[in-house]
């Protein structure tokens, strides 16, 4: 039995039936991100199935994002392997003016799915681990990181161990600093098989061994037939990564390959995926037999090892390069070009077909070249808005939050809180890239112990009120010094200071709040334990329509328990909450 590459989720802008170029037709939604849409389609002519990828409608008229697209394309059409999923067409439809990707729909349970039943054994374990290493060295070559490397993202064509092939770059990124994802940007990884790199942990450079990384937790996962548990809270989460994870359930022989490949410290693991693929297990200690001397005792695991094939793995992405190799077995260079001037496209086939030698007549139209977009230009408020929509999904890891301070058509001052500086250059590299111009950036470092609060910020997502405004007399206080501040804009909404210390420690500021004319403001000392030395105080203020009680009742020891109380309590009352960060720094 055998199932689509990812469960269809329903949701798209995009009708069934829509046809592009006359060559497509979509039939259902597989998936949406932050800047493009995935489809499940058909070649007309044939009926044979596609994936195709779209940059959403609100975004297609952006020049930048419409030039990421492109470069992505580029970027990944010499990526050839035959364990990735295959890219056939970059094209853009004459009707909706929308660029699209045209890509192989592969048939299969995941592995995921496949390991529910019953865990590889170490043969199979091994035919998938040169498989996928191999696909993951073609596109670590050409400077392309999956980032989201989870038993979901291989599928088992026919079910096949060596037909595993890795899908969903929608995350990926490459290694040139300033290149952007179409499909989900910055963060990527579900959090069960992000490196600690991928959560900002030393240095939070996110290079080709954080895929080295994820890829050890789904070997050991394939192995044991469970997933090694490394999520939790986010405490929990970034803890666990701070050493290797108990591997007491690997078969002996794998364990020394997966316990190098979770070294904590990038610079500790394999450093490519030639070496994961080429690694042997090493042979058994002979052990001194009474009267025999030494016996070679290490023959099962010979065996084991013996008549492996090194499968190939062709890997693809999609954002950070998104790829369109051809199907046709020669390469891209040797494709004749007619005397127009015009490249005849290669034939598509179904999935798993070996495309017809020689053919005379092509199975597929031949795309035609991309045509310039001819889009109304944006107003300045259409343009600021898709700005703020841009901070507002990026994402950055499990301890970031963008707070925009103003954006405008062509500024944009943000508020950056994060455990590392790696994802905020990140994240203002990949905005100049799409927007086309330079932010005004305010770095705040978080302590660990603050986290909890950005995963309430993210988790907030009610419209933003522009006129609400957050400020400080100062970014900076001595040990012991009172802290003044001002929130505009609130009218007779119900106003609430949160102030998170070092150490995760609440405290509230409400008792210190006076209110005048739509405005409220605080002098307050922040006097406890948490800035009895330098630090940082992460100031919170809430804006809502009526009080929040849990604020209260909420338990102030440590943010990891107060802050879901809080969130439990505005979702169960449907509370519209506008929440606005500050850090002040604590200095003696």
């Amino acid at each position: 039995m055998t199932q689509t590459v990812v469960q269809l989720s329903g949701r798209g802008g995009l009708p069934a039936g829509t046809r592009l170029n006359d060559i497509y037709e979509l039939e259902s939604t597989i998936a949406a991100g932050g800047m493009g849409e995935v489809y499940k389609g058909r070649l007309i002519e044939t009926g044979d199935p596609v994936a195709i990828k779209m940059i959403k409608p609100e975004l297609a008229g952006n020049e930048a994002v419409l030039s990421l697209f492109r470069k992505e394309a580029s970027a990944l059409h010499y990526l050839h392997h035959d364990s990735i999923v295959r890219y056939f067409v970059f094209s853009v439809d004459r009707q909706l003016n929308r660029p699209y990707l045209a890509m192989e729909y592969v048939g299969g349970p995941s592995l995921s799915d496949y390991l529910k039943t019953a865990p590889l054994n170490y043969d199979q374990v091994t035919v998938l681990r040169k498989r996928i290493a191999s696909g993951l060295q073609v596109a670590h070559d050409k400077g392309v990181i999956h980032r989201d490397m989870s038993p979901d993202n291989i599928i088992l064509q026919d079910g096949e161990i060596g037909h595993a092939k890795i899908i969903d770059f929608g995350i990926a990124r490459t290694t040139k600093l300033g290149h952007a994802t179409v499909i989900g940007d910055g963060f990527a990884g579900k959090y069960n098989y992000v490196s600690p790199e991928q959560l900002g942990l030393y240095g939070g450079d996110v290079t080709n061994r954080s895929d080295i990384y994820s890829f050890g937790l789904v070997l050991a996962e394939a192995i044991i037939g469970r997933p090694i548990d490394m999520s939790g809270s986010q405490a929990e989460v970034i803890q666990k990564r701070q050493k290797v994870p108990d591997l007491g359930a690997v078969d002996p022989r794998l364990r020394p390959l997966i316990e190098w490949m979770l070294q904590p410290k990038p610079e500790d693991r394999p450093a490519s995926m030639n070496e994961v693929a080429a690694w042997v297990a090493p042979e058994p200690k002979k052990k001194k037999s009474a009267g025999f001397g030494l016996i070679a005792a290490g023959a099962l695991a010979a065996l084991a090892l013996a008549g492996m094939g090194g499968g190939y793995v062709y890997m693809t992405r999609t954002p950070a390069a998104v790829v369109l190799p051809p199907v046709s077995v020669a390469p891209p260079a040797d494709i004749p070009v007619d005397p127009s001037g015009r490249a005849s496209g290669p034939t598509l086939q179904p999935s798993g077909q070996t495309p017809p030698q020689n053919s005379a007549s092509a199975t597929t139209p031949v795309e035609p070249p991309l045509e310039p977009l001819t889009i109304a230009p944006m107003t300045p408020d259409e343009r600021a808005a898709r700005i703020a929509q841009y901070v507002r999904y990026f994402e950055g890891g499990p301890c970031f939050f963008l707070s925009p301070v103003a954006i405008t058509e062509r500024t944009a001052a943000i508020d950056a809180f994060s455990l590392a500086d790696q994802v905020v250059q990140t994240f203002d590299s990949d905005f100049r890239l799409v927007n086309g111009f330079a932010p005004q950036i305010s770095p705040a470092r978080l302590a660990p112990a603050q986290c909890p609060a950005t995963a309430f910020l993210q988790r907030i997502e009610t419209a933003r009120d522009p006129s609400v405004k957050f400020d400080l007399k100062s970014p900076v206080a001595k040990v012991g010094q009172r802290v003044q501040g001002v929130i505009d804009g609130v009218g007779d909404r119900n106003v609430d200071i949160i102030a998170i210390g070092d150490s995760g420690r609440v405290k509230l500021l409400g008792s210190a709040l006076r209110r005048d004319r739509g405005q409220a403001t605080f002098d307050a000392r922040l006097d406890d334990d948490d800035n009895s030395a330098p630090g940082s105080k992460l100031l919170i203020a809430i804006v809502s329509p009526k009080p929040l009680v849990s604020l209260a009742s909420a338990p102030k020891g440590s943010a990891w328990e107060f802050f879901p109380s809080v969130m439990e309590d505005i979702q169960l009352r449907n509370i519209q909450v506008q929440a606005i960060p500050k850090l002040l720094r604590i200095e003696r």
